[in-house]
């Protein structure tokens, strides 16, 4: 809304300078020559008289409401934005970080990452691509190991285990493999376990 507001000053604006060179003036207006592009879409305006002068221009000839509506619609500008499916700016695009001479109040809604504009989701997006990338990092070293792959497939059958039981249940695993990681002879070990 606010852009609408400033292109439509600078559009009449210039309008009024376009009106300036018609009558052999010289524009003193900074924005009037990055705006020449202009000059094919809207009509130059004509300079207002002060009002001695157009009282005495009425004295002198008789004006008819038809004079004042050709004025009008001399002064009228071709307003391009007037239908929404035009976009006059649609060739142009807008650096953000062009102009940092504004004071922004508020948290800016735009994140920028590396000097680059990103999409507020492609940072949980990003993070969802790292999980995912370590998931199967983890998982192909699983599958390598042959001994998770054994303590994983005894799983169905330890969750079977009634929940008083499993204390018991991880001591003696734990004694199990205390014994064959531990033990100096493994010969003497083999014939106790039952």
């Amino acid at each position: 809304h606010k852009l609408r507001k400033k292109w439509k000053y600078l559009r009449d604006q210039f309008c009024v300078e376009l009106g300036k060179i018609a009558a052999g003036k010289e524009s003193q207006w900074a924005q009037y020559n990055s705006l020449t592009f202009l000059t094919d879409v809207v009509k130059p305006r004509q300079l207002r008289q002060s009002a001695s002068m157009r009282d005495s221009a009425d004295d002198d000839d008789n004006s008819t409401p038809n004079d004042v509506s050709r004025y009008q619609m001399m002064t009228q500008t071709v307003d391009p934005l007037a239908d929404d499916s035009v976009d006059p700016l649609a060739d142009y695009s807008v650096d953000p970080l062009a102009d940092e001479s504004h004071n922004f109040s508020g948290p800016s809604r735009k994140r920028f990452v590396d000097g680059e504009l990103k999409p507020p989701e492609s940072s949980t997006t990003d993070s969802k691509v790292d999980l995912f990338e370590k998931v199967m990092k983890k998982a192909d070293l699983e599958t390598d190991d042959d001994d998770m792959l054994f303590f994983r497939s005894l799983l169905p059958y330890v969750s079977k285990i009634e929940e008083h039981k499993k204390l018991r249940f991880r001591s003696k695993i734990l004694r199990v493999v205390d014994e064959f990681a531990y033990s100096v002879d493994t010969t003497a070990s083999d014939s106790t376990v039952t």
